[in-house]
């Protein structure tokens, strides 16, 4: 799980300027940021929540392909499509943000959706081999997870398809390490958050419909939305980071290919 020694020779990916430039893009575009991480997380919670909902109330509810269907695929199938289109409509904000430019929404949205699927697969790989990293505990899951962190810009910016797999393994070796660390710092912030709303949405859960509606959803949905963002803004901001250091390519350029 190491890198090669060629790390030693290569710049220093900056993790304390990407951390910080991360919140400070964040909040810069807080409201368009959370709108999007909110509607993304409050669907997917919605279908998920009535999937629990009608698989604990309904006692005839008993068939196991209806039940995986409502309760497993259907859930993570939703939560995956939203994610990746907030995913990669944030990193493209964050470039704006980066260059000092307002392309627009509806711009972004044009350049994401037709690589929806795409990012979508290679979203699924990276997961599938993440998991497997579990394996080797928690360290080893990151680090994997390091590997294919910048996937989706290389969907989006490099139109490398498929090859964005190896496209992010090419541009993440030599500093897998530092974006664990960048991973653990976003990570113990998502905790804290979830710390700070658990007595909240642990008192407040009711199968009731007006439940999903209350402020269980409304609150869980907020703080992903938090989550969204900033691990967003930080795969952007990386991707740029990399690209600089070891091929020369400054945000700028990047940004070009949406002009």
């Amino acid at each position: 799980m190491s890198d090669t020694d060629q790390s030693s020779h290569m710049p220093p990916l900056g993790v304390g300027k990407i951390l910080s430039e991360t919140f400070q893009i964040f909040f810069q575009n807080i409201v368009v940021i959370m709108i999007l991480g909110f509607i993304a997380a409050y669907v997917g919670y919605l279908i998920t929540y009535a999937g629990a909902v009608r698989s604990l109330s309904d006692p005839g509810f008993t068939d196991g392909a209806s039940t995986l269907a409502t309760v497993g695929l259907l859930p993570i199938v939703v939560n995956l499509l939203l994610s990746s289109i907030v995913t990669g409509l944030v990193i493209l904000i964050a470039y704006d943000a980066k260059v000092g430019r307002s392309s627009g929404l509806a711009q972004h949205f044009k350049t994401v959706l037709p690589s929806i699927p795409m990012i979508i697969a290679v979203t699924l790989v990276s997961m599938i081999l993440t998991v497997l990293g579990a394996f080797l505990i928690l360290i080893g899951m990151l680090w994997v997870y390091a590997v294919f962190y910048v996937v989706v810009p290389a969907v989006l910016i490099d139109r490398a398809g498929f090859g964005s797999l190896r496209r992010s393994a090419d541009l993440t070796r030599e500093y897998r390490w530092p974006i664990v660390g960048i991973l653990l710092v976003l990570s113990l912030v998502g905790l804290g958050l979830q710390l700070l709303i658990m007595p909240i949405v642990g008192t407040s859960f009711s199968l009731e419909p007006a439940g999903a509606f209350g402020i269980t959803g409304i609150i869980s949905s907020v703080f992903s939305a938090v989550s969204y963002g900033l691990l967003a803004v930080s795969v952007a901001l990386v991707y740029a980071r990399l690209r600089e250091v070891k091929e020369g390519v400054n945000v700028d350029s990047l940004v070009e290919i949406f002009q």
